[in-house]
């Protein structure tokens, strides 16, 4: 999963006007957390980054499922609502805001990894 993040992060940065927006977001803190893997991401201020895992996190919202299921969403193969739909991902986010990182994960289309 983390190559995926990582993938995901590159394609987001690349589309800088993706995080437009997120521009009048102060922080927001998502979990992907699946059967044995975790990774966190932090917007804050038009800024996506990737958080490190031996830090302390309070999660804004998680996003909890399968692994290919949560992988499929990074890569924007799935909408996140699809997921949500079909019980392979479970969300503490609200109606807006699982909209909104919706766009995100589905917009930025990172680059499928292969290993």
């Amino acid at each position: 999963m983390i190559e995926s993040a990582n993938a995901f992060l590159r394609s987001v940065n690349e589309k800088a006007h993706l995080l437009q927006l997120f521009n009048k977001i102060n922080f927001l803190k998502i979990s992907l957390v699946s059967e044995n893997e975790n990774v966190y991401f932090a917007l804050t201020n038009g800024k996506i980054e990737l958080l490190n895992s031996n830090i302390e996190h309070v999660s804004s919202y998680e996003i909890t499922g399968d692994l290919q299921a949560i992988i499929d969403l990074l890569e924007g193969k799935e909408k996140l609502r699809s997921l949500i739909l079909s019980g392979r991902l479970e969300t503490s986010a609200s109606f807006r805001t699982t909209l909104l990182l919706e766009s995100l994960f589905f917009l930025a289309k990172a680059e499928k990894i292969i290993s």
